[in-house]
């Protein structure tokens, strides 16, 4: 599957690659998305966004899981550290 995010703030999951048909949509921004990070070891797939949140997904259901606050900006960047269990963003 290839995911995307988007200026509408929305990610596509796009499953079947040769025909392009769309999966899911993930809803829950509130303005652009700018980067996506996937970590295989929890399941997840994090996005960051305008509207200075990180977003957890569930992987496979694509539901939100938490959503992560604190910057005072957007967020443009995700780096995900499986040895030692953190996002850094």
């Amino acid at each position: 599957a290839i995911f995307s995010g988007s200026l509408d703030g929305a990610i596509k999951k796009w499953w079947d690659l040769k025909t392009g048909d769309l999966m899911k949509t993930l809803e829950g921004h509130s303005d652009y998305v700018n980067t996506l990070a996937i970590s295989e070891k929890e399941g997840a797939i994090f996005s960051g966004s305008d509207d200075k949140t990180i977003k957890e997904w569930n992987l496979k259901t694509g539901d939100l899981m938490k959503t992560l606050e604190g910057h005072s900006d957007y967020v443009n960047t995700l780096a995900i550290s499986e040895k030692e269990g953190a996002i850094f963003s």
